[in-house]
Formats: structure tokens, sequence, C-alpha cells
């Protein structure tokens, strides 16, 4: 929605102003730069740019709140600026994932201003990622268009690293002709949605082998391995998985995916390193 280069006093005027007035045609306009802050919740650094202002490197991890800030102060500060278009989109994708427009706020799911109520009076557009994913990784583009003209429009551009957390990545020491437990319970950060769980697969890593699995309102399960919970249904977010009777093979690492109806942005993964030693009381 950024007006073109050539006429784009001409083509702000009409867009916001209406096409009855008088029309200024002078090309000689001054771009003013405005002050950019940001921060993450976790740890954020400038990057080397020709424009230290305008490119920021933040750094989140997954399944975690992140906060993408942009707080813009003009230059000129004689004016009061009301703001009317924010857009925040994720660069190379074309994807507008939040955005103020004709005093209306859009949003893709997991995507709010920071500053709750947010109105164009407030100079603050941080963007909030309420549960960062390995996909949420990029560039994001903030633009802010104000009531003063083209020449007070603001860019801001953020480079997000995400990293994959810890606390998914986990490990466990089972021991042979035992049970073993890998424990994994999951509280996707729904916004109040009640979601329903679609899909659990338990996968040993670097075998292509499926050793338990919900599916179509099916289970489905490897000799030796089931849900932890007795008569676990899809309405419970404890999904982990017993070993009755764990094996020497059966040490290795295993993912679990969890797929909900709330789409991909609520998919959760974990990963559990399991050690097995040999039961010295067999």
């Amino acid at each position: 929605m950024k007006p073109s280069a050539g006429g784009e006093w001409i083509e702000y005027l009409k867009l916001f102003y209406g096409t009855k007035m008088m029309l200024v045609t002078s090309l000689g306009f001054l771009m003013i730069h405005f002050t950019i802050h940001c921060s993450c919740l976790t740890t954020c650094s400038r990057k080397s740019n020709n424009n230290l202002k305008d490119y920021h490197e933040c750094n989140g991890f997954s399944g975690e709140q992140t906060l993408l800030e942009y707080m813009f102060t003009p230059k000129d500060d004689r004016a009061m600026h009301t703001i009317l278009i924010v857009a925040w989109n994720k660069v190379g994708t074309g994807e507008t994932v939040l955005e103020y427009n004709n005093n209306r706020i859009t949003s893709a799911p997991g995507f709010q201003f920071a500053v709750p109520d947010w109105n164009d009076t407030n100079y603050n557009v941080s963007m909030l990622l309420t549960n960062t994913k390995m996909t949420d990784m990029g560039k994001y583009k903030c633009q802010v268009y104000t009531d003063m003209g083209p020449a007070y429009v603001a860019t801001a551009t953020i480079s997000l690293i995400v990293t994959d957390n810890l606390k998914h990545n986990r490990e466990y020491y089972g021991v042979s002709g035992e049970q073993t437990l890998l424990e994994y319970v999951f509280t996707p950060n729904n916004d109040g949605i009640k979601l329903t769980t679609t899909i659990v697969s338990w996968n040993k890593v670097g075998t292509g082998e499926t050793v338990l699995e919900y599916n179509n309102n099916r289970i489905t399960s490897a000799p030796g391995f089931q849900f932890a919970v007795p008569d676990w249904n899809y309405t419970n977010y404890n999904v982990s998985m017993l070993l009755t009777n764990t094996t020497m093979t059966d040490m290795g690492k295993y993912k679990c995916q969890v797929h909900t109806d709330g789409g991909p942005y609520y998919d959760t993964t974990a990963t559990i390193s399991l050690i097995v030693t040999v039961n010295s009381n067999p």
C-alpha cells in the first residue's frame, strides 16, 4: 500500500483526502527518518548496516513469546502525527502478519500488537509473537504511514533468529527390563481457543519407525509402547509415552509431534533422548 515513487504525494492525498483538493506536484520532498529501537524478550543486537537505525537482529526461542519492538519518534515533533497505516510483513513471502488500516486491525494467528488496546495515537507499534515457531524465523519489515504525508513514512527491518527451545529437547534414563516414561505434556498458546488433538506421532529418530501414533481416532503402536495415561483420548494434552519393558535396543532419540485442529501454527514437537542401562538385578 506504499505510494508510488513518481507521484507519491499526489497519490497519498488522493488516497486519504479525496480528489477534489488542489494537487501539489513538486517532487522535492525530503525523507525524514525516525528513531527506531528494537528489543526482544530474550536478546537483541544491532547489525552492521548502512543505516543502523533501520535494521536490527533479534533472537527468540520456539514455544515462547518474542517481542519485535519498534518505537518511532518523528524528528518533526512540532505537530501531532496520527497513524493511518501500520503494516508488518514477512520479507520474501508476501505475507502481512499484522496490519492496522482504516481503523481496523487484522493479524495472522500468533501475531499481535505488543501494547494492549493499541490505537492510532500510540507510537509504540511493537509486534508480539505469542508462541514463536521455528518457521517464524526470517526478516520482518514494518512500515508506518501518518497523516503528515509520504515524506514521513517510516520503515524498519528486523531479522528474527529462532532457536529450538531446550525444554523440548530432554534426556531420560531407563533400565532394561523395566518400565520407562518419556514424558511430554504440551500446553499450546491458544489464546483461549479450545484445541482438539488430531494427530500424535512418536517416532524413533534415524530409523523411520513410528512406535506410537494416534490418527483418525485410532491408536496404533509397536509392541511395548503405549500412551502413559490409561484410556488416553484426544482431549488430553498429556501425550507421554510408556515403554512397558525397556530393552537395550530402545536406546536412542524419540520425536513426538502433535497436531491440532487449530492448524499448523499450533503444532508442537519434542525430542527426547533415551539412555538405557543394563539392569544390575535381573
